[in-house]
C-alpha cells in the first residue's frame, strides 16, 4: 500500500511537471501566432484563482491517533508520513494586489506508520474530500504571492494493520496554513488539528477512548496553475 501511494504521488507530480515543460517547449510558429500566445498567458495574474497539485510530508504530533482522554508521555510516536492533495482556488474579491476567495481541496490523503521494536504496528491512512475555507492572497509582484488559508476538513481515517472488523473513523478536522508562490511553483505549510470518532464503537465503551486525535504539521510543494 505504501509503495502504491508513493508511486501515485510521484506519477501525479511528474505528470504536472511534464505539462509545464511541454507548455514551455520551444517551437517555431509564425510571428503573429507567437505574439498572440504571449498576450494570452500574460493575462493570468499571480493573484488569480486556479488549480493546484501538491505532494509533501506530514509530521504527526506525539498525540497523533491517541484518544482525546489520553496524553502520550513517551518518546514513541508515528513516523514522518507522505501527503497528496489536489484542489482549486476560487477568487471572489480582488483589490489591487490582494485577493479574497474560497480554497477547495477536492482530495487529500495522508499515510503514516507507527513502529514498535522495529516492526510496523499501525498504518494510518487518512483522507479528506471537499476541504473548504477562505483564503487571502497578497501579490508581492507580478511573479510572487503569499497565501493564508483556513479549511474545514471532512475526514475519514482507518488503521490498515487492524485485521478486525474495522469500519474506520470519521469526523471533522481543521487546518490553517501559509503558502508562497513563484509563478506556477508553490510551497508552504499548515497546522492540522481535531479528532475523529470510531464509526461503530463497542456498546458501553468509554466514548472518549474511541475519539483519536489527528494533529500534525504538513510541508508541501507543487504547482498552481
Amino acid at each position: 500500500m505504501r509503495t502504491l501511494i508513493k508511486i501515485t504521488l510521484i506519477a501525479c507530480l511528474i505528470t504536472g511537471v511534464n505539462v509545464v515543460l511541454a507548455g514551455n517547449g520551444k517551437t517555431d510558429p509564425p510571428v503573429k501566432q507567437e505574439t498572440t500566445t504571449i498576450t494570452a498567458n500574460s493575462s493570468k495574474d499571480i493573484t488569480d484563482g486556479g488549480f493546484f497539485l501538491h505532494v509533501g510530508a506530514m509530521f504527526p504530533s506525539k498525540n497523533y491517533f491517541c484518544p482525546v482522554s489520553y496524553n502520550n508521555s513517551t518518546s514513541e510516536r508515528f513516523s514522518t508520513g507522505v501527503n497528496f492533495e489536489a484542489g482549486s482556488m476560487f477568487k471572489l474579491v480582488k483589490l489591487l494586489k490582494k485577493t479574497i476567495g474560497i480554497r477547495v481541496t477536492w482530495l487529500s490523503a495522508n499515510y503514516t506508520t507507527y513502529k514498535y521494536q522495529g516492526k510496523i504496528y499501525d498504518q494510518i491512512l487518512q483522507g479528506s474530500v471537499l476541504k473548504c475555507g477562505p483564503y487571502f492572497t497578497y501579490g508581492i509582484n507580478d511573479d510572487m504571492a503569499v497565501d493564508i488559508f483556513y479549511q474545514i476538513n471532512p475526514t475519514y481515517a482507518i488503521d490498515l494493520k487492524d485485521t478486525s472488523d474495522n469500519s474506520g473513523y470519521m469526523g471533522v478536522t481543521h487546518s490553517f496554513g501559509l503558502g508562497y508562490r513563484f509563478k506556477i511553483l508553490s510551497v508552504g505549510f499548515d497546522f492540522n488539528f481535531g479528532h475523529v470518532k470510531y464509526i461503530d464503537p463497542p456498546i458501553l465503551a468509554d466514548d472518549d477512548m474511541w475519539k483519536p486525535r489527528l494533529g500534525y504539521i504538513r510541508l508541501f510543494a507543487g504547482l498552481k496553475f
